[in-house]
């Protein structure tokens, strides 16, 4: 990846924004990249969309500026330039890298530690985004901060609610609770 002023140097396909004209054109090349996608290129992009979209990023620099300090687009991917210390490997362009965000024994920890709630906003060290993404584990942050919004933020309460049924998000955090209890039996925590 070239250079960047901020850890956040990686491309992710969870949000765009620019002239309609301009996406629509971005859209398609990468649908007919997907759709032209032989051998190699098949198997790099069968699970991923993100793939075809880093190559049309690395075809079009000249015309895509990335949001390096996270300023529209926020992401609870957290990387850190160590190696992951259960062996994982993730991809990442730079060696060694861990992807903290996908330690399921760090994820309170790491909300903690990096995120706050105030009012209806989250916001990451002095950083506010307009819009939140979680990749992979990193959905499991975006949980914890829609808890603290709920708690905090009555509308997002109120949208929460309308949007998940009680039961089904009860079920999520009671499945996070139990797994946290045994991971701390198991890690004799």
């Amino acid at each position: 990846y070239p250079e960047s002023p901020t850890d956040s140097k990686y491309l992710n396909a969870g949000g765009y924004m620019g002239p309609a004209d301009a996406l629509a054109t971005m859209i398609s090349a990468v649908l007919e990249l997907k759709e032209s996608a032989q051998g190699e290129e098949l198997e790099k992009g069968r699970d991923s969309d993100q793939y075809y979209f880093k190559r049309y990023f690395w075809d079009n620099q000249h015309m895509i500026a990335m949001d390096y300090h996270q300023s529209i687009f926020g992401n609870f991917l957290e990387v850190v330039n160590k190696p992951c210390e259960n062996d994982w490997l993730p991809q990442c362009a730079r060696k060694p890298c861990c992807t903290e965000s996908d330690d399921f024994r760090r994820f309170a920890d790491l909300f903690y530690g990096r995120y706050e709630v105030r009012g209806c906003a989250v916001w990451r060290g002095s950083n506010l985004p307009v819009s939140w993404h979680g990749n992979g584990a990193g959905k499991w942050l975006w949980l914890l901060a829609l808890d603290r919004l709920a708690l905090e933020c009555a509308p997002a309460a109120n949208v929460t609610l309308a949007r998940y049924p009680v039961e089904m998000l009860r079920g999520v955090y009671e499945k996070f609770e139990k797994r946290s209890i045994t991971q701390q039996d198991w890690f004799g925590g």
